[in-house]
């Protein structure tokens, strides 16, 4: 109400789902593990480095927003950021800031169609689908050599979504979303150790198991504190999930979702 209070914890707890939204994408490195060239670890500084970067980039300008504006509660009510642009460094660094940010949308949009493309011609080739659908989703351009069904599906999912989803809703959706895709990667990360401790690991884990013990406690609380309905989508998502994999993938594991998986560096493919 424009007044500036103490953020109490639970206030932040529910604002870590959009910011783990905010800071997601780090996964495109292992995605594309297959086409990647050179030492297997060095993906995972790659994604290290990444997010460092991407979390100074994001703290930086924060923080000076934070500590050079006169009043939070008058920060709080502005629609955007660009009335405090204009005051402080002029409508001309506001028009490059607005550009830089168009481009940046823009090439994230292009980076997430790639990847998430990626995925799914992944998953008609590995045959997660039943025939044609997967036949169809594993279809590479004979010239360009992309999968451009899986694009084209892809494009027409997010033009729906976008014109039938609001803004708002699909922030917090996604930000609840991949919260729980989080949970599941740390519990698949503790089961991986403890089932198959003899696997060849390029890159591995600090402090283990701290990382995905700390990362199942926060998440878990997090969770709690997201709005009702995005809990019962995420949830209804996960179950419809399940009742995919068990009537359909789990039937025939021989036949069906045989994952192709990426050589490590030094052993036969």
């Amino acid at each position: 109400n424009g007044v500036a209070a103490p953020a109490s914890m639970g206030l932040i707890m529910a604002g870590v789902a959009v910011a783990i939204f905010s800071l997601n994408g780090y996964s495109v490195t292992v995605n594309l593990a297959e086409e990647t060239a050179g030492p297997n670890n060095s993906i995972a500084r790659a994604t290290l480095w990444s997010l460092f970067a991407v979390v100074a980039a994001t703290l930086i300008p924060v923080s000076a927003v934070l500590l050079g504006a006169e009043s939070i509660g008058e920060l709080a009510k502005a629609p955007d950021l660009t009335e405090f642009v204009i005051a402080r460094g002029g409508a001309t660094l506001n028009v490059i800031l607005s550009l830089a940010i168009a481009g940046a949308i823009f090439n994230a949009m292009i980076a997430i169609l790639i990847v998430n493309a990626r995925l799914l011609y992944s998953s008609g080739r590995d045959r997660a689908w039943p025939e044609p659908v997967g036949t169809w989703l594993a279809l590479v351009h004979h010239r360009y050599r992309t999968p451009w069904v899986a694009v084209i599906a892809l494009a027409v999912v997010h033009i729906i979504v976008t014109l039938i989803v609001d803004v708002y809703t699909l922030s917090t959706f996604i930000g609840a979303f991949l919260t729980v895709i989080y949970m599941t990667i740390a519990l698949a990360a503790i089961a991986s150790r403890v089932r198959d401790q003899h696997r060849a690991r390029p890159s591995r884990m600090p402090l283990w198991p701290l990382p995905p013990v700390a990362a199942l406690l926060l998440l878990g609380y997090v969770m709690t504190q997201q709005p009702t309905s995005d809990i019962v989508t995420t949830v209804v998502v996960a179950l419809l999930s399940l009742v995919y994999y068990f009537i359909y993938l789990a039937r025939d594991t021989k036949q069906r979702w045989v994952i192709k998986e990426a050589p490590v560096t030094g052993q036969s493919n």
